[in-house]
């Protein structure tokens, strides 16, 4: 899974052409909306780039889109207008991924809450595709971010 901020590079299309199911985001087709929900360090990341580079996958990749409205640090975010979801649909038929899948945070989380109780602090993992196995008791992971690790823990 990846935001698809670094999919243009030649080292990253051969990598993920040699996974099963590479699954690239692109929640957003409109500049402003992308760069609020991905927030790339760079900025240079706009939507035409992005999509031009998941264009470069030749439809060898799968692309999901997080549905989502609200606030974040005192800005409005929505993805959902008619404006969002036709510069949406215009991009998957451009860029003609073999799957598109799409979700919402309020789906996820009141599905899951029938399995398990939610409480604040727990944090949900999404977007992890068919074949790979589960995390057990013991397990050590490990999560980088753009080479630096944010995550490091052994789970109990």
């Amino acid at each position: 899974l990846s935001n698809s901020t670094m999919a243009g590079k030649p080292s990253v299309i051969e990598a993920l052409k040699m996974v099963d199911n590479n699954i690239l985001k692109l929640d957003s087709a409109i500049a402003h909306t992308l760069r609020l929900i991905n927030q790339p360090k760079s900025d240079n990341v706009q939507p035409d780039g992005v999509i031009a580079d998941l264009k470069a996958f030749g439809g060898q990749c799968i692309v999901q889109t997080m549905m989502l409205r609200g606030e974040h640090n005192g800005k409005h975010i929505d993805n959902t207008t008619d404006a969002e979801i036709d510069a949406l649909i215009a991009a998957y038929l451009e860029i003609k991924p073999r799957e598109v899948m799409i979700y919402s945070i309020d789906r996820l989380i009141s599905y899951i809450s029938q399995y398990f109780t939610l409480k604040t602090g727990d944090l949900l993992y999404t977007g992890t595709p068919v074949g790979v196995g589960p995390v057990s008791i013991d397990d050590h992971l490990e999560g980088y971010l753009e080479g630096e690790k944010v995550l490091d823990f052994n789970c109990k």
